[in-house]
């Protein structure tokens, strides 16, 4: 996926690059997916509050007979796990804003860095945990990151929920120049400890 690029420093700025990063990362590797029943109820929320009065709001759900959502538009998933993202970082490193924490990794050392990287992998793992039931994905994509960041364990599920991850970390690593050295071995980490 090509590069996208953050100027800011600012909290708008930066959340605004982790939705855009989010959506497009999660097209470019899911194929299909099933939504969990939390998932899918705020949806619901969603919809009832469009439909209440805010009819500015622009989004693509489509539920089946079974009123689960079958597709629903990349930038509201991307939304919902930016915000939930930016509420469990901030609540990690006890600030009220996301700008706090990227100017100090703009110039802290590596140990900072990698504590910042760490923390995202698994917020960003469990957030997709609780968006995604099954994810059925590009299997290129699949085995080139299980290769690259030598994903040993034959978890499918872990692995299937760790690639699309890695694919936002990388993103977020390049725009806040963390070398990928970090992020390979806070990978390593994250899947032997957490996963």
């Amino acid at each position: 996926m090509e590069k996208i690029d953050y100027n800011g420093k600012d909290s708008a700025s930066f959340l605004h690059f982790i939705e855009t990063v989010v959506s497009r990362e999660l097209e470019y590797y899911i194929i299909d997916s099933i939504f969990t029943k939390d998932f899918n109820y705020r949806l619901h929320q969603i919809v009832r509050d469009i439909k209440k009065g805010k009819p500015d709001i622009e989004c693509s759900i489509i539920f089946g007979s079974d009123g689960e959502a079958s597709v629903v538009d990349s930038n509201i998933i991307g939304k919902y796990i930016c915000d939930l993202y930016n509420v469990n970082i901030c609540e990690h490193y006890k600030v009220d804003k996301i700008e706090k924490i990227i100017n100090e990794i703009d110039i802290e050392k590596d140990e900072v860095k990698t504590d910042f990287v760490l923390t995202s992998i698994n917020i960003f793992y469990d957030v997709l945990e609780q968006v995604y039931k099954k994810i059925i994905y590009n299997k290129d994509i699949y085995d080139k990151y299980r290769e690259y960041y030598y994903l040993v364990d034959d978890n499918i599920r872990k692995n299937s929920v760790i690639v699309p991850v890695l694919l936002i970390m990388e993103d977020i690593c390049k725009n806040l120049k963390i070398k990928n050295s970090i992020l390979i071995n806070c990978c390593k980490k994250s899947c032997d400890t957490t996963m």
